[in-house]
This record gives structure tokens, sequence and C-alpha cells, in this order.
């Protein structure tokens, strides 16, 4: 899912009846007091997905990779990136179209908008477990995603973990390598042309294993 001003979308998944993907895309309000009300039901995807990576930047809203069949869960994954615009009135979206694709079919990675590029970071792919980090140019005409460009990797292989950006820091928590839940912290900060520099492994760990 992702939030953006007072409102937050759910964007496909798995059903809890028999556990099939499902397209569904909810709209919800956040009121003051942190209540979600009024959910509402939006422009579905035009295909049922799970596991995969949402991000709001501007007024677009991304959806990229996931998994195809939630049965064979990570072994039919795939590469393409949706993309809505949304109604800043009454946050509502328009039609998804694919506006690129990630380097590989990918699941549980996470994708972040920085300064007119899309970055992706880690995730479950075809060729496995990830430490890549990625980035590529959004033309800002066309909305059109151009040619992925490899950065500084994680310093380990890492899906399902949690990111955030403050400032020129990237943090990374969590996450699975593949054979490991991990409670790692590591960082990283962004140059001025938009590239990283080396992850940092910090001493304190989270409190807890976890994934996201």
């Amino acid at each position: 899912g992702a939030a953006n001003n007072n409102f937050v979308y759910v964007i496909g998944g798995i059903n809890n009846i028999n556990y099939d993907n499902v397209n569904t895309v909810y709209l919800g309000k956040i009121e003051e007091n942190g209540d979600i009300t009024a959910w509402q039901q939006l422009t579905p995807l035009p295909e049922s997905l799970s596991l995969g990576s949402s991000i709001i930047a501007g007024n677009v809203i991304y959806f990229a990779g996931g998994c195809t069949d939630s049965h064979s869960y990570l072994n039919m994954l795939t590469n393409k990136i949706y993309a809505s615009t949304i109604n800043e009135t009454d946050g509502t979206i328009g039609e998804w179209n694919i506006v690129g694709y990630l380097p590989e079919g990918t699941a549980n990675a996470n994708i972040m908008e920085i300064n007119g590029y899309l970055y992706s970071f880690g995730g479950y792919r075809q060729s496995g477990t990830s430490e890549k980090v990625q980035r590529a140019l959004i033309n800002p005409e066309s909305g059109l995603i151009g040619q992925w460009e490899d950065l500084t990797p994680f310093p380990q292989p890492l899906y399902s973990n949690g990111i955030a950006r403050i400032g020129d820091t990237i943090i990374s928590t969590g996450g699975y390598n593949g054979t490991l839940y991990l409670a790692h912290v590591y960082y990283t900060k962004l140059n001025q042309d938009g590239t990283i520099t080396q992850w940092t492994t910090r001493l304190d760990d989270t409190p807890v294993v976890s994934i996201f």
C-alpha cells in the first residue's frame, strides 16, 4: 500500500478465503485522529498481483513487480511497472498503464522516488534473493521509466526489509536474506548526483528480527 496526504491506498494482495491474488484497489480516508474511514473501491489493477511494491510520487501512484500466482508464491514473478494518476481533490485514480519494467521479475522489494528517479532495493528476483540497488530516470514528460543503472548494493541479499529516507540518508531495517530473518540496520548516504555511498551497518540491531 501507499499513503498520500489524507488518503491511504491498498493495492492488490491475497484474499483470505481461498488465498488467490486479487487486483482490487481501495482508498481509505485518514481522519485527524488517525482513524481510517470511508473505504471505497477504485480502478483495479489490470491483473491480479501480490507482493508488489508501491509508492506515490507527486500525483502518480506506482505499483511495481509482484507475484502473479499466489499458490506458486515466488515462482511466478512479473517485472511490470504500472502507474495511475491521482485526482488530488478526492484521491481517486485513473486507468493503470504500464510505464516500464524492473530489471527482472521481482517481489518483496522496496521502491522509492528520489529527484525524478525510481530506485529499487533488493527483493526476491527470478535469479534469487538480490542485494542489488538500482535506479532509473522517470521521463518528466511521458512518465515512462528509463534504463536501469546499478548503484552500491546491500551488504548481503535482502528482501521484505523496511526502508525509509530521512534527508540524504536511506535506512534499511530487518528483512530476510534467503536463509535467515534479520535484525540488522543498514544505512547509506545520497551523493549529489543521486548515487549512494557504501552501506554502513549500525552496531545496534532492531529489538527483534523483522520482515515487512
